[in-house]
């Protein structure tokens, strides 16, 4: 009987995937034997080497872009530069990247920019703490950045002045933009590529991260399960247009995308260059890595996910990896989801692991698609807000359909099981539902899940 090894890793609550090295993963794996009959798919990602020098190869692709001008030409003449950063929740390691993209700076003679950090707080998340940004950013860059008089903030979505009204898009979103980084000659995203339920993060996306809360929340409406044409691989899909057309509109052009590995600490590739072209070059190039090729109708009884240490300290965003599961797993089937989910210190104090979902959705439990129509009422009167609702709706219409068996550690198990059937041993998860779907159960793993996602999906 064959066994699979499930990842099961994560890193300490006081650092950030950004800023962690190799050395600091906890990287554990489950050991499972599935009788050999029942495993109808066991699928890796195909990935490249990592790169050894990121800095070099950071120089090398901002003066090498994919579309557009390289980046020194770009500022040629003294114009003011906006570098746009994720934040703690995304494993970019933009420390690595800060030092090239300053040289060119200064070689360029630029003498006016900021370095704004994205975010989307509109409701539960919270602003990076010191600590996190000097982790994030680098001390060294942070001295270098106060030097050449580049001012340093995180977006503020809630507050109206620190905006412009920069129009409508074409599915009627109204963009309000960081005043500060809309004044800026060019505009340089570093963004981080993977696929999603809402198609695939990165790109421009960075442009929104920048924008006021409302913005944010009516770009949200596109998400699922109030839009179906989002869903993993879909590119094409409203929310990700009009995503596209904000950047467009606010003069967000150009971004370094970036592809991790999920094996290992390290950067798979860089592509530079103008916005959407070097973003859809991206993905191009994830989905060489990570689409696997697998029939539409060879769906599994059983589907067996694990976590990468990349993916956070939370389920708020481990719990991905269902939406993945979800495209290749019978309805009535069981998705046994492996994470530690550890919590995250930040700066607001400790989070536990399985911290968010029990605040906005323990009043619509059990999921029920009765419950599920409660839910979206309250989205549209405006009482559940929908950045909030982005992650645990479309998880809860797939708790409908499917059963969701959570591995964790035990010490989380006590807040898991409040609302999900948890356990620390998956071992006694597969074997319930062995006994649920019969000896005959097909059964499928994917390792990384989170990041993986079936070539069928792919709607480019």
């Amino acid at each position: 009987m064959p066994a699979i090894e499930i990842p099961f890793e994560s890193l300490p609550p006081a650092l950030i995937a950004s800023a962690a090295e190799e050395k600091d993963v906890v990287r554990q794996t489950l050991e499972l034997e599935v009788p050999k009959e029942n495993l109808i798919a066991e699928i890796y990602p195909k990935e490249p080497p990592r790169i050894g020098d990121v800095e070099g190869a950071v120089a090398k692709a901002i003066e090498g872009p994919f579309s557009g001008e390289g980046l020194r030409d770009l500022l040629s003449q003294g114009k003011s530069l906006a570098i746009v950063t994720d934040n703690q929740f995304r494993p970019t390691p933009t420390a690595k990247y800060l030092g090239p993209i300053l040289d060119a700076a200064e070689e360029a003679g630029v003498k006016d920019g900021c370095l704004a950090v994205g975010g989307m707080m509109v409701s539960h998340a919270v602003p990076m703490s010191d600590r996190d940004l000097k982790a994030k950013l680098g001390a060294e860059n942070l001295e270098r950045i106060e030097e050449m008089g580049f001012e340093v903030f995180q977006n503020d979505p809630k507050n109206p002045d620190a905006y412009d009204f920069m129009g409508f898009t074409r599915l009627g979103t109204p963009v309000w933009f960081h005043k500060r980084v809309a004044r800026c000659d060019v505009k340089l995203g570093l963004p981080f590529t993977q696929a999603s339920e809402y198609g695939y993060a990165g790109g421009g996306k960075l442009a929104l991260a920048m924008c006021s809360e409302e913005t944010i929340e009516a770009n949200h409406r596109f998400t699922p399960p109030l839009s179906p044409e989002a869903h993993y691989g879909a590119l094409r899909c409203p929310w990700r247009a009009d995503i596209d057309e904000i950047a467009e509109l606010t003069g967000f052009d150009y971004a370094l995308n970036t592809i991790l590995s999920v094996k290992r600490m390290g950067v798979l590739d860089l592509t530079y260059g103008e916005l959407p072209s070097s973003y859809h070059e991206s993905i191009r190039r994830y989905n060489e890595i990570f689409a696997y090729d697998l029939p539409r109708d060879a769906k599994a009884d059983i589907v067996i996910v694990g976590t990468p240490a990349i993916s956070d300290h939370l389920f708020f965003h481990t719990v991905k990896a269902v939406f993945s599961a979800d495209l290749i797993c019978k309805d009535g089937g069981t998705i046994i989801f492996c994470s530690p989910c550890p919590g995250v210190e930040s700066s607001s104090g400790f989070f536990e692991g399985f911290s968010w979902w029990k605040d906005f959705m323990s009043p619509y439990m059990p999921p029920t698609r009765g419950n599920l129509q409660r839910i979206v009422r309250e989205v549209c009167k405006g009482r559940i807000a929908l950045w909030s609702g982005c992650i645990w709706i479309p998880l809860y219409e797939v708790l409908t359909r499917k059963e969701l068996k959570v591995v964790t550690l035990r010490e989380n198990l006590r807040s898991a099981r409040e609302s999900f059937d948890a356990t620390d041993s998956v071992q006694e998860a597969f074997e319930e539902a062995m006994g649920k779907h019969g000896d005959k159960a097909k059964v499928a793993f994917l390792p990384y899940a989170k990041y993986q996602l079936p070539r069928w999906a792919i709607e480019m």
